[in-house]
């Protein structure tokens, strides 16, 4: 089989589903274009890599096209490397908007070029094994994602809600079964407002929505049992100077309290809950430290504090 051939680079600015700006990528060859784009998040970390302007970031992938454009089609790992490089801490200088953009298009690219489906190419560059996971379904949005009082203050300070279906087979299955509890949850909650996630955002506190996720549950034909909650709390959004406050108007809490918050959450929930993302801010690393040591048997996932470089 010849090696596949690359005709042209194109980036441009397309409408997210928000319909805010990011970098759009095309990767035209001779055996078809090649599509990547950056998705682009409501919260931030603040050692994340930096996504720069729009037009800027469309700028620096059209400057470097004459010197890519003849780079092997099927190495993503040159490709990659070249753009670490490029973007210098934090990818600064050129944008990780249009780093993920371009990476993610010439992805596509290289499986094609390798024969391969994309999540078995990427399976076998990083040594893994290529498998579907259980899904995660974001039924509740709260925090910046959800619905706000009129004080500015969201209902539920908990930015995801997510139902896990435990004891699906296979990913299949397990879709058909969320997607049958929220329908229900609708119903039962009577609720229409949807949060910048595609969960509902009641105008309520957090444990009322999981007793109508309870209610929903119920109503399609399964137990409780059947599903974990896995919740992404986003801490840093409700931290002032030192102290957390994730519900407004009651008393600021320290990482002990906060301790204490999610273990009332933990004995009350009618559902399991298995995970907690980010329950506390991304830089209270002797906090991390308190809620792993009490919460031994939930999930702490870090997000901000576990996947970015220390320097």
């Amino acid at each position: 089989m010849d090696k596949m051939k690359i005709n042209s680079i194109k980036a441009d600015w397309i409408a997210d589903s928000e319909l805010n700006k990011t970098v759009g990528v095309w990767i035209d060859t001779d055996e078809g274009i090649f599509f990547g784009s950056a998705p682009q998040g409501t919260s931030d970390g603040d050692f994340e890599a930096v996504a720069l302007p729009i037009n800027q970031a469309v700028e620096n992938i059209m400057k470097i096209v004459p010197e890519i454009i003849s780079f092997d089609p099927s190495d993503l790992r040159a490709l990659d490397n070249y753009l670490i490089e490029k973007g210098g801490q934090q990818m600064k200088e050129f944008g990780t908007n249009a780093s993920v953009a371009l990476s993610s298009a010439w992805a596509k690219m290289a499986a094609r070029a390798n024969n391969k489906s994309t999540p078995e190419f990427l399976a076998n560059l990083l040594g893994t094994e290529m498998k579907m996971p259980v899904p995660s379904f974001n039924i509740i949005n709260g925090g910046l994602h959800g619905a706000f009082d009129e004080n500015g203050n969201p209902y539920n300070p908990i930015q995801e809600t997510m139902l896990v279906p435990a004891t699906a087979n296979d990913f299949e299955e397990g879709y058909w079964m969320v997607m049958q509890v929220f329908k229900n949850l609708r119903k039962v909650s009577g609720e229409t407002l949807v949060g910048k996630e595609g969960g509902f955002s009641p105008k309520q506190a957090l444990m009322k929505s999981i007793e109508q996720v309870k209610q929903a549950i119920e109503k399609s034909g399964y137990k409780t049992d059947d599903f974990r909650l896995a919740l992404d709390c986003a801490a840093s959004e409700f931290l002032k100077d030192g102290l957390y406050t994730p519900v407004p108007g009651e008393e600021a809490k320290t990482a002990e309290g906060m301790v204490d918050f999610y273990k009332e959450l933990i004995n009350k929930s009618p559902i399991k809950i298995f995970s907690i993302e980010d329950p506390l801010d991304q830089n209270d690393f002797e906090g991390f430290a308190k809620v792993n040591e009490a919460l031994k048997d939930v999930l702490i996932i870090g997000d901000d504090l576990y996947v970015t470089q220390k320097d």
